[in-house]
């Protein structure tokens, strides 16, 4: 026999002999659970392999790997070492002896419930059979079924595409649940107070359902319970008001049937005793202590052990100052989110990014704020740090900060950047790793002795279980055997106006301000006051948010999913009113429905996350965004989609990412032409041309800079036209074609942007590269820094990075060993924030061969600046940068040729030769053929020479000024100068 139990109704089935004896119940609505033989195993603590189990039990299907790496893990780092991880973790709770139930290979996962009860298929097969069909008895057990919310407490914030998912079928879950619950009040219609019963449940799983409201209503009156029937008429209307709408006609007819009658009284909370001192920890406490002398410590340990407990006492004991920081769920996607909460300094500064702000000023400003205060940096809740909040913490732990954290251990597989902060600290030696156990029973008995609490029953080490155990002992409830389950006792017990009042911080996923939760709720901040101090003294409250994350969480799953999408609507649209975080913004906005709002606020943070050198965040934020576009009119979306494309283009550099944005951008310029949207066309083919140059694909980028210059000229808007020229100018320039008509393009640009009194940074960026390819090389300088200057003002770190590599450049060329080395030392910072492109490598091996320039200007030789030239160029042929490989070869070549080190030089030169390149990147404007026959004329080849300048001169590219040069001194040593003059003539 197998023994299934749904709720509190028990379903048996027969099983064939030898079949496996162990009862299998596999529960998604609600939070998720595995039963086996009536008992429940744990699960994983990694969110993402529950969310994992929970999407292959709904969706009972085969899945390609690739899917489902891109659904969780749609990251640079080994999705399918992450998927076969969580594999790992979910097989033991779920294959029977002699029967894997997760079928996978190669390429496929699926999960095999076959003879298991899977609680939501279990409800769809009775609608299929039909609701109107089935007995009270069936549609009852159907609703026992539905324990919460489908998949309850696993959002994702950091897996979009999962999180689309999860939406829709919450939805369609929600509306299952409602069908079963309006069928059985509708079979249960003779017997009031069962349909009574349900018609509760209807209204807490939608609030804003007005006539299960009203079916309420009716059903009370006719129990002659007038006076609650008209308290929910006054629950109806406030919910509307916050909609702002009004009651219908119908249900102001069953409100004059009821009468007038007087509100129930309100119950008052009990009040609870004072926080306990810390009991039980002091070695742990010392060992943290002596850990954060040394440098970084981090605690690890299950929700409620302790670990923030142990760092607040820490802090209290501590010689020197201390800078508290937390990290919030809510807040992954919000760049330096628990330093901004730790350092209000640090946020003000990334409120408007300064003209020259990059990221190394940025953290070694945020490293002066805590030096000057001396303190020791204490983080809590790790597991939910975001890459950039990670990064800085590494920085500052590298500068000399100490560092105390605290983490779920289970959780931090879940969060690449806090694994990645762990690894780095670890492998420099600096971490200290304290694991929290459970506490001695004396410890347990002690602290509920502070709070006035009676002993429990049992070998209990959770600090949190033990204190609501004992309160519910206190308070005549039967004690939970869990924490979470203690919790959400406790939050049924308050009376509804605090429970509504924690309704607002649960779904802001913070604290918030008794001034905004008076603006929220229509309350009087005097009476917000007395029910925040009344829910702090129970220990529910620190101030105005949650004395710990899981009473945040329990008081969210409390709420009626129907009424958390309302909140959330209410409290984005008001943030946005207030100006807060565009970020956070976006997140209400999305979780309440609000796709408009949550696609422009999402745009914003974007756009801020790439100003401040948080790509991974801006990226996340990108594509939370474009599924929710076409909520927007065409106008709007065309051009949201267009700039939320060019954050994919500028944060995710990856090769088939950036052919995928180019996809894109070509379908929204194509319908921006039809729509005749001249600026957004001009925009995207600009756009399409980034995209190409940062997958290497000159031609097409050349391609994409033109056409957006032939779609601006007939805009009449002269801004769009100056961008759109000076950005064709400036691609030409960089490729060093056509030199005349990109100084066309740029004196017609210019023209255009003085008519608006506008700066176009790309105008002196292509004039730049024009007097490079001149020899001009003061008026090259002088362009190049001013787009340095133009380009951090504006949070363009690509063009920032490009005119510093041109000043380096030049300066290598012009053997000014000194500004070289400026110049690569101030690049290098920049380009470093841009870990997704070629930029830190190219900037590193710009640095070592300023390096060796300087040593050969003093005569000397630095071997670890060749080591590093390797390192840095092996890095580039990985990533395939073949121009940028071919250009670094023939400046180190041409220096060790002026150095004599001709082995050296040829060397270099044979590697350009090799097996891949092609060759007009091997010999790109002839440059390399003039190298070679420099090499040969030192040799006293110059019959090798005269072929190699002749060859030089066939090439199909233009020749630079500095090149030219080169060519005619060459000739003249190698005794054919007067035909190269007047083939080079011929060229020019």
């Amino acid at each position: 026999m197998l023994h299934l139990v749904a709720g509190d109704v028990s379903v048996t089935k027969r099983t064939a002999p030898g079949a496996a004896l162990q009862p299998l119940i596999l529960r998604v609505l609600g939070g998720m659970c595995v039963e086996r033989a009536g008992v429940r195993i744990d699960l994983p603590p990694s969110k993402k392999t529950r969310a994992l189990l929970g999407y292959l039990l709904v969706e009972p299907r085969e899945h390609t790997r690739e899917k489902l790496c891109t659904l969780f893990w749609d990251l640079p780092d080994d999705p399918r070492g992450a998927l076969r991880w969580s594999l790992s973790r979910l097989r033991p709770l779920l294959d029977d002896p002699g029967r894997p139930r997760i079928r996978a290979d190669r390429e496929r996962v699926q999960i095999d419930a076959a003879g298991a009860l899977v609680d939501l298929h279990a409800a769809e097969a009775l609608r299929a059979r039909g609701l109107a069909r089935a007995s009270v008895s069936e549609l009852t057990k159907a609703a026992g079924l539905f324990r919460g919310e489908l998949l309850e407490g696993l959002e994702l914030a950091d897996s979009f595409r999962f999180q689309a998912w999860c939406t829709a079928r919450r939805e369609e879950a929600r509306r299952l649940h409602a069908e079963i619950l309006r069928a059985l009040c509708a079979a249960q219609s003779g017997e009031p107070e069962e349909a009574l019963v349900v018609a509760r449940r209807l209204v807490e799983l939608d609030p804003s359902d007005e006539a299960a409201h009203r079916e309420v209503m009716s059903l009370l009156g006719r129990l002659q319970r007038q006076r609650e029937a008209v308290a929910q008429y006054d629950a109806l209307r406030e919910i509307l008001r916050t909609a702002g709408q009004r009651p219908s006609p119908e249900t102001e007819v069953v409100r004059r049937s009821l009468g007038a009658t007087q509100a129930a009284p309100v119950a008052q909370p009990r009040k609870s005793a004072p926080a306990s001192p810390l009991l039980g920890r002091d070695a742990e406490r010392a060992a943290l202590e002596r850990a954060i002398e040394k440098g970084a410590a981090v605690l690890l340990g299950e929700p409620g052990i302790g670990k923030s407990r142990l760092l607040e006492e820490v802090a209290a004991r501590t010689r020197t100052a201390t800078i508290f920081g937390r990290c919030y769920e809510a807040e992954q996607a919000r760049p330096y989110g628990c330093f901004i909460e730790a350092l209000p300094a640090l946020g003000t500064l990334l409120a408007e990014p300064p003209e020259a702000l990059d990221r190394a000023r940025l953290f070694e400003a945020a490293s002066a704020l805590v030096r000057r205060r001396g303190a020791t940096i204490l983080l809590d809740d790790l597991q939910w740090i975001d890459e950039a909040s990670a990064a800085l913490a590494h920085h500052l732990a590298r500068t000399g900060s100490r560092l105390a954290l605290a983490a779920r251990e289970g959780e931090l597989a879940d969060n690449a950047a806090a694994l990645r902060l762990l690894r780095a600290l670890r492998r420099e030696r600096v971490l200290v790793e304290i694991n929290l156990g459970p506490l001695e029973p004396s410890a347990i008995a002690g602290i509920l002795e502070s709070r006035g609490l009676p002993a429990v029953e049992g070998n209990v080490g959770n600090p949190l279980l033990a204190l609501e155990m004992g309160r519910a002992l206190a308070d005549g409830r039967p004690p939970m055997s869990g924490v979470a389950e203690a919790l959400e006792q406790r939050f049924d017990a308050l009376d509804p106006p605090s429970q509504s009042l924690l309704w607002w911080p649960a779904v802001m996923g913070s604290g918030m301000s008794v001034e905004r939760l008076a603006m929220v709720t229509g309350r009087p901040p005097a009476a917000i006051i007395e029910t925040l101090s009344e829910l702090e003294k129970r220990g529910l409250l620190r101030d105005t948010d949650f004395a710990h994350d899981l009473m945040r969480e329990a008081a969210y799953r409390r709420i009626p999913p129907a009424r958390r999408k309302l909140l959330h609507a209410t409290l984005a649209r008001a943030l946005w009113e207030w100006r807060e975080a565009p970020g956070t913004v976006a997140r209400q906005a999305m979780l309440g429905g609000d796709d408009v709002l949550a696609v422009r606020a999402s745009l914003l943070a974007a756009q801020h996350a790439i100003r401040v050198f948080a790509a991974k965040e801006a990226l996340s934020l990108a594509q939370q965004a474009l599924p929710l576009l076409p909520a927007l009119a065409r106008e709007e979306r065309l051009r949201a989609h267009l700039d939320l494309l060019l954050v994919c283009v500028h944060a995710d550099k990856r090769p088939d990412r950036l052919e995928r944005a180019a996809q894109d951008l070509s379908r929204v310029v194509l319908e921006a032409q039809q729509a005749g949207l001249g600026d957004v066309v001009a925009e995207g083919f600009h756009a399409l041309s980034q995209a190409h140059y940062f997958r290497k694909d000159e031609t097409a980028a050349l391609q994409g800079s033109l056409r957006s210059a032939e779609a601006a000229l007939s805009e009449p808007d002269p801004l769009v036209r100056a961008r759109a020229l000076a950005q064709a100018g400036r691609c030409l320039a960089q490729l060093e074609m056509q030199i005349d008509r990109a100084g066309k393009m740029l004196d017609d640009a210019s023209a255009a942007a003085q008519a608006e009194l506008a700066q176009v940074v790309d105008i002196p960026f292509g004039r730049a590269l024009i007097a490079t390819f001149l020899g001009e090389d003061d008026t090259a300088r002088r362009h190049f820094e001013e787009v340095a200057r133009a380009a951090r003002a504006s949070g363009d770190h690509w063009r920032e990075t490009e005119a510093l590599f041109g000043l380096c450049r030049l300066a290598i060329e012009r053997r000014d060993a000194q500004e070289a080395l400026r110049a690569a030392e101030a690049v290098l910072p920049v380009a470093e924030q841009m870990p997704e492109g070629d930029e830190p490598a190219l900037a590193r091996a710009l640095l070592a061969l300023a390096r060796m320039l300087d040593a050969d200007v003093r005569g000397a030789h630095d071997a670890s600046a060749r080591a590093s030239f390797q390192l840095a160029l092996a890095e580039l042929i990985r990533n395939e940068a073949r121009y940028r490989t071919t250009q670094l070869l023939l400046m180190r070549a041409e220096l060790d040729l002026a150095a004599g080190r001709l082995d050296e030089a040829a060397a270099a030169a044979q590697e350009l030769r090799a097996p891949g390149r092609e060759l007009h990147e091997q010999m790109r404007h002839g440059r390399a053929h003039v190298l070679v026959a420099e090499l040969a004329l030192a040799r006293g080849d110059k019959t090798e020479a005269r072929r190699q300048l002749e060859l030089a001169l066939a090439a199909p590219w233009p020749i630079s000024a500095r090149l030219q040069a080169r060519i005619s001194a060459a000739a003249a040593r190698a005794g054919s100068r007067g035909g190269t003059d007047a083939a080079l003539h011929r060229r020019v």
